[in-house]
């Protein structure tokens, strides 16, 4: 995969356009097995300018997922945390989880969720 790695943890952060594929890809997925999906927008101060500010981000979120669920970046100054098979009450637990750390407060400047399918889905998948 082609991203950035935190080598300690192993933690992959895939670029946007993998990203895509796989949020595309997990769609595709949800359709088929009448699932759903939830994808995290987490925007990070200082992304562009400050790769250990990006390291950290990363990790901290990457230290409550799943094997399954993947980070990559959605922009320059947005990580999106893709959560194949979770709901909206799922990704919020996730959310609060990313949150309950002070560094975490400090570096994410907003957040949103969204599931798939519905229809605040902010992608068109075709």
């Amino acid at each position: 995969m082609i991203g950035t790695s935190n080598k300690k943890n192993d933690v992959i952060c895939v670029n946007q356009e993998l990203f895509m594929q796989n949020i595309i890809r997990e769609c595709a997925r949800a359709d088929r097995s009448n699932n759903t999906l939830s994808l995290i927008s987490l925007s990070i101060v200082g992304a562009e300018k400050k790769p250990q500010v990006t390291r950290l981000a990363v990790r901290k979120a990457a230290e409550r997922l799943r094997l399954t669920d993947l980070i990559g970046w959605l922009d320059k100054d947005s990580l999106g945390i893709l959560l194949p098979e979770t709901n909206e009450k799922g990704a919020k637990h996730v959310l609060l989880d990313i949150y309950s750390d002070n560094q975490s407060k400090s570096i994410i400047q907003s957040h949103e969720i969204y599931t798939y399918p519905s229809p605040g889905w902010p992608f068109n998948n075709k």
